[in-house]
């Protein structure tokens, strides 16, 4: 059985790893969109003419890099660009039904920011897309240090976020929705923090390497930070 979450106070004293900055994916983990996302990959498939795909099928396929999605499906590169499918993706998206905050995040947010723990995002998706989407909420946006789209290798980024803030790894926690997310995680020496409820169910997120499962964002501060 597996648990909501892990209380890092409940680890041995040995094993209880000291937070010092939570990094954040975007969609389905600060954004509640999934059905939104799940919809607009499969609408790129739609007008590709190739079949939809479940969303557990979704869930289990989708990785970093997102196209990998199209070109394991046999949508070759000289057919169909990435930048073209970033296109057919962000129309299919934006037509789709405004995204909603994920429960607790702007709470998670505030309460960082307020023990002075930087809170950044790094997401796979463009740049530009991202950080349209976290204007809309400008006391999230405000309480972010830094806002990072288009990260092809999520774990090189996060040793990179380690290195310019001079942190070990291990004070790093990276919270998002996919098992990619967790692997990633997994191999920059974080901690990963799946989010419940975005793509990927929890007993995958454990699988990939999660070490804290959690359904409210607004949980997160006082499981990781003393």
């Amino acid at each position: 059985m597996i648990t909501p979450y892990l209380r890092f106070d409940d680890l041995p004293e040995t094993d209880r790893p000291v937070i010092r900055l939570v990094a954040f994916d975007v969609n389905g983990t600060l954004l509640d969109d999934t059905p939104i996302l799940v919809s607009a990959l499969n609408a790129v498939f739609v007008s590709l003419g190739r079949p939809a795909l479940s969303r557990a099928e979704i869930a289990r396929r989708l990785g970093l890099p997102w196209t990998a999605l199209y070109r394991r499906a046999g949508v070759d590169p000289a057919e169909v660009s990435d930048q073209e499918l970033g296109r057919l993706y962000r129309e299919a998206y934006a037509a789709g039904p405004a995204p909603s905050l994920s429960r607790g995040a702007e709470a998670a947010v505030r309460t960082l920011r307020r023990r002075a723990v930087p809170v950044a995002v790094l997401s796979a998706q463009e740049e530009a897309m991202t950080r349209g989407q976290l204007a809309a909420w400008p006391a999230l946006l405000a309480g972010l240090s830094e806002v990072r789209g288009d990260v092809a290798d999520k774990a090189a980024a996060l040793r990179d976020l380690a290195r310019r803030h001079g942190l070990r790894t291990a004070e790093i926690a990276y919270v998002g929705d996919q098992a990619s997310d967790m692997a990633a995680a997994r191999a920059a020496g974080v901690v990963g923090i799946g989010r419940l409820g975005g793509v990927a169910p929890a007993w995958r997120l454990r699988r990939a390497g999660a070490r804290v499962l959690v359904c409210d964002l607004a949980e997160i501060p006082n499981l990781i930070v003393r």
